[in-house]
């Protein structure tokens, strides 16, 4: 996106011949002489081309009251006290025709009066409009007196279609102090106005929309004020805000995904103090998902639901010692839709594969950036660092992951409403145990894998930890992670 300035263009046509004849000049004052084009135009004049032209009448000469005639120092009291006008009769006056006062928004009278009829056109309006940043994001509302509508329509940014990124609203009978698209004032009608269009009659709610796409450096947003239904990224909902605005500095904006040699995306990262400030709990939207609580593995204070004995399923912690990223906390962001696919073809069966992790999905997906570089399937390759829904760093969860969902689902029933899931789940973290012998890092049998599933339809085998066949086909959510830092 970018500001674009326009110029008329030249036509293919040779003027030069033209511009070099002698034509008749017109004057504001009423008279005319005979000259060239480039005299008539270093003298102010209006050139006709041909011999014995007569000037257009120039039109009534009068007074014309108008803001624009007003100076820089004389504009600010105006705004200020608009009563200080009465006492200043010839403060915003000119003498011009009736249609250039017209021009400028003026009344215009053929007589000097004592005062102004009808409305004082020397009063500036206000004019509101988005502040962007460098990158062109609508970052707030600036409210600013104008004298004209046409000077508060060329207020925000044209884009290279030659669209306005917004409208700006433009009200003809407040000043700033009191209009209703000041930001005091805003109302939801005005807001989607400015943001959508002024012929737009959509009820829906107006939030910031971030689009993410991918350059040849990494990653970048793009960030516009739209509906859900329109939104082809990340939207943050006017709701989240207590002032039922959203802009796109909203605290809940995404950050620019970071991209380290050896792994396709890193996760997101957060302090965790600037996370608690977010004031989230289990079951709000937040970065491409519902929010279910902080996960901290092999730590006591994590609980889940579920046995990786295929016992009775128990609300536990694990000490678990399969490989996994070095980050000790993360928050967990679980995808809203259900997908039905298999994890691997059979023909992508490996002759041997690493050992995945059991608590973190995230490194099964992605790998550790050194000697793991994740899983490679076909599934995973149309995961592994591609834009969904305003993120890039989406993966299957681990099993201990999906147990952490269990137990969150358990002791909070309106996240089983909120996610509707109805079925297993299976994991990214693969069967390695021969279930006749103790552990003898076993994964193929007769030419079959298994990914541990987890179930988490509401019936009387909710929590069952299940062995699914890795070329089966199974449902699936994706996570994403938030570091906690």
């Amino acid at each position: 996106m970018s500001i674009q300035f326009r110029s008329r263009v030249k036509s293919v046509k040779d003027f030069g011949s033209d511009l070099k004849q002698i034509g008749v000049c017109c004057y504001p004052n009423g008279t005319s002489v005979s000259s060239t084009f480039y005299e008539c135009f270093s003298s102010n004049g209006t050139f006709l081309v041909g011999e014995n032209i007569v000037c257009p009448d120039r039109g009534e000469i009068g007074n014309c009251f108008a803001c624009t005639y007003l100076t820089p120092e004389q504009k600010i009291q105006v705004i200020n006290n608009p009563d200080i006008l009465q006492g200043n009769i010839i403060w915003g006056t000119s003498t011009v025709t009736e249609c250039e006062c017209t021009r400028v928004g003026g009344v215009f009278h053929p007589t000097v009066p004592t005062k102004p009829n009808g409305r004082d056109a020397r009063i500036p309006q206000s004019c509101c409009y988005f502040a962007y940043n460098a990158s062109g994001f609508p970052l707030g509302i600036t409210c600013e007196n104008v004298c004209s509508e046409k000077e508060c329509s060329l207020k925000g940014i044209t884009l290279n279609d030659g669209q306005l990124k917004n409208t700006p609203v433009y009200d003809g009978e407040n000043t700033c102090l009191t209009s209703n698209c000041s930001t005091t004032n805003l109302t939801n009608f005005l807001y989607t106005q400015m943001a959508i269009g002024a012929a737009s009659t959509t009820t829906d709610d107006v939030g910031a929309c971030f689009v993410l796409s991918e350059t040849t450096s990494g990653y970048s947003y793009d960030c516009d004020l739209t509906t859900r239904s329109t939104c082809s990224g990340y939207w943050i909902s006017p709701e989240i805000e207590e002032s039922d605005f959203v802009y796109c500095n909203s605290i809940y904006a995404p950050t620019v995904p970071s991209t380290i040699s050896g792994r396709a995306i890193e996760p997101e990262i957060m302090s965790e103090s600037s996370f608690n400030a977010l004031g989230l709990t289990p079951g709000d939207e937040f970065h491409g998902g519902i929010y279910i609580g902080k996960f901290m593995p092999n730590s006591s204070s994590t609980k889940v639901y579920g046995s990786l004995n295929f016992t009775t399923p128990e609300v536990r912690h694990y000490n678990e010692t399969s490989p996994r990223d070095s980050y000790r906390k993360w928050a967990l962001i679980v995808e809203p839709n259900s997908y039905y696919t298999r994890y691997m073809k059979t023909s992508e069966v490996y002759s041997s594969i690493p050992q995945t992790s059991l608590s973190d999905g995230f490194y099964n997906c992605y790998g550790n950036r050194t000697d793991f570089y994740g899983l490679k399937t076909s599934l995973l390759n149309s995961i592994v660092g591609k834009i969904r829904k305003g993120f890039a760093d989406y993966y299957i969860p681990s099993i201990v992951e999906l147990q952490f969902l269990a137990n969150a689902m358990r002791i909070n029933p309106s996240l089983s409403d909120i996610l509707e899931i109805n079925s297993k789940l299976i994991s990214s973290s693969f069967f390695f145990e021969d279930i006749t012998t103790a552990k003898t890092n076993k994964y193929n049998f007769n030419g079959n894998i298994f990914l541990y599933s987890q179930e988490l339809a509401s019936s009387s085998n909710f929590g069952k930890l299940v062995l699914t066949p890795a070329t089966g086909y199974s449902y699936l959510r994706f996570f994403r992670k938030v570091i906690l830092t």
